[in-house]
C-alpha cells in the first residue's frame, strides 16, 4: 500500500520569502502614513503658489509646505544643472 502524506513538504524559504515580503509592505504602508503627504497635502503647495494673491508676481522662487524656502545647495549647482540637461538630452534623442 502506498504511504500517503497528510502534509505535503513546505519550502521554508517560500514561506519566509512571503512572511518577509508581508512584513516589508506592512511597515511601508506604516511608514508612508507618517512621511509621506496624501494627494491634498502633496498639491497644497503648487495651489498655493499658483492662486495666492500674496505671491503675486513671484517668480523664480522655491516654495516647500506653502512658504518661500531656501532651495538645496544642489538645485543652485549651474555645472550638476549643465549635466542633467546633457544627460536628459541624450535619452530623447
Amino acid at each position: 500500500m502506498a504511504e500517503v502524506e497528510l502534509f505535503p513538504r513546505i519550502d521554508v524559504g517560500c514561506v519566509a520569502r512571503a512572511l518577509v515580503e508581508i512584513c516589508c509592505a506592512a511597515f511601508a504602508r506604516t511608514a508612508g502614513r507618517l512621511v509621506l503627504k496624501n494627494v491634498q497635502q502633496g498639491a497644497a503647495t503648487t495651489c498655493y503658489v499658483a492662486l495666492h494673491p500674496q505671491v503675486k508676481g513671484v517668480s523664480g522662487k522655491y516654495f516647500s509646505d506653502s512658504n518661500l524656502a531656501e532651495p538645496n545647495s544642489k538645485a543652485k549647482d549651474m555645472d550638476l544643472a549643465k549635466k542633467l540637461w546633457d544627460f536628459s538630452v541624450g535619452l530623447i534623442s
